[in-house]
């Protein structure tokens, strides 16, 4: 009974989680909206790890994908990057 719990609650911090950061990365978009609009925007082109991107996208989704009882699955195999959605 305490594992069934205690699956339910990590089941709602990890949507917890991904609903905080899917709403934080609403707000910077609609900032961003804002500066282009008024004129203000300045691009600052940086150097970033596609893959960090992926992984962290991933972690996202699979908080609100974990609601409906869907798995995300990331499979890394030396050069190829593979993503399997069950």
């Amino acid at each position: 009974m305490m594992k069934m719990k205690s699956k339910k609650v990590t089941k709602k911090a990890l949507l917890i989680d991904s609903t905080a950061k899917l709403l934080l990365l609403q707000v910077k978009m609609l900032l961003d909206k804002s500066m282009i609009a008024s004129g203000h925007f300045e691009p600052d082109f940086k150097s970033h790890s596609l893959l960090a991107v992926v992984k962290e996208t991933i972690s996202i989704l699979q908080g609100q994908a974990s609601t409906r009882d869907i798995k995300i699955k990331f499979i890394s195999e030396c050069a190829s990057v593979l993503y399997k959605i069950d």
